[in-house]
């Protein structure tokens, strides 16, 4: 037996602080308004929430627990904390979760002073109330840099082409992995992925060069991978961890960087198990004119998946500052 998927990339718009849902769990067919009070927030990268209290039909106060993008991506289409009017009356609309009755994903919110914050920043997603607003799509492009190398930071170009890389990818799970799957649990967002779901993330990247290994650096989480250069150990012995052991070769121009010994159990955070026999195939290159970064990733894992599954998107350099936080971080 055999079942097919589309794979989304769900995990490149966390969820509140450890209460994670995608964007699966709420009814994105229908948008939803209402009014009431922000009554607070909490603004931790890479996740932040919000409480709503709105008055029920009867008069009590209903506190709503709304959740939306994450952190990097409001900043980076101009929404910044000091923007949300704690304790005023806003209006809000987003959509409502399928499966906790007063959870809600934020996608607008409307300020007192007739302002209005787009808050997911998407080229479906437009105002809806206002001409003065904030925030929306993001798109940047690639800085004027004479680095014509790997290794610098890398940033992803919009939301929009990064979601666009996992639309439609097919993935054939065995009877085992779809038994598996059926019984995987919720996750929490305060955890850092390991491989191969650590490189599903649209938060800046940064490749540098030691000599006999090259560091991989993700802004998430402050994950740090190694990618051993000279390969003097026999991988079987190495202990498995989360992030596995790399090993990296140069195929011309292209970075091949091989990962073995995974035992972090999920391939994404929809429930899609993994085995630790799983192995991943990293792709780096530069494209012609420098200032983009070609990746493709290809994971291989025979318990879990009928075929290889395959990802591919491009960084491009902004000249961002690579900013690396802690777990669940509050600024």
């Amino acid at each position: 037996m055999r079942a097919q998927f589309a794979v989304f990339l769900f995990l490149v718009v966390p969820g509140i602080v450890c209460a994670h849902h995608s964007r699966a769990d709420y009814d994105t067919s229908t948008f939803v308004e209402m009014e009431g009070e922000l009554a607070s927030m909490r603004w931790i990268k890479p996740h932040q929430s919000f409480e709503f209290l709105v008055e029920g039909a009867e008069g009590e106060i209903q506190s709503w627990e709304l959740e939306g993008s994450g952190v990097y991506s409001l900043e980076r289409s101009g929404i910044t904390k000091d923007l949300f009017p704690i304790g005023e009356r806003v209006r809000i609309a987003g959509w409502r979760s399928r499966t906790r009755p007063r959870g809600f994903f934020l996608t607008h919110m409307l300020l007192p002073d007739g302002a209005e914050l787009v808050l997911l920043p998407t080229a479906n997603v437009d105002r809806r109330w206002s001409e003065n607003y904030a925030g929306g799509q993001w798109i940047s492009e690639p800085a004027n840099s004479q680095d014509g190398s790997l290794f610098r930071t890398w940033s992803t170009e919009s939301l929009d082409v990064f979601i666009q890389a996992g639309l439609g990818i097919e993935v054939e799970l065995t009877e085992e992995a779809m038994a598996a799957k059926a019984l995987a649990s919720e996750f929490d967002p305060c955890v850092a992925s390991g491989m191969p779901s650590a490189m599903v993330n649209p938060l800046p990247v940064q490749l540098s060069d030691h000599g006999d290994f090259i560091e991989i650096r993700l802004e998430t989480f402050s994950v740090v991978r190694r990618v051993d250069m000279t390969i003097s150990v026999d991988a079987e012995t190495v202990p498995l961890s989360k992030y596995g052991y790399s090993t990296g070769t140069w195929v011309g121009d292209v970075l091949e960087v091989r990962t073995t010994r995974v035992n972090w159990p999920w391939f994404d955070d929809a429930g899609t198990p993994q085995t630790d026999g799983v192995e991943i195939l990293e792709r780096f290159s530069l494209d012609d004119d420098a200032a983009r970064l070609n990746y493709t990733m290809t994971v291989s894992d025979p318990a879990t998946f009928v075929e290889p599954v395959t990802l591919a998107w491009q960084w491009i350099d902004i000249g961002e500052q690579f900013s690396p936080h802690d777990l669940c971080q509050a600024e």
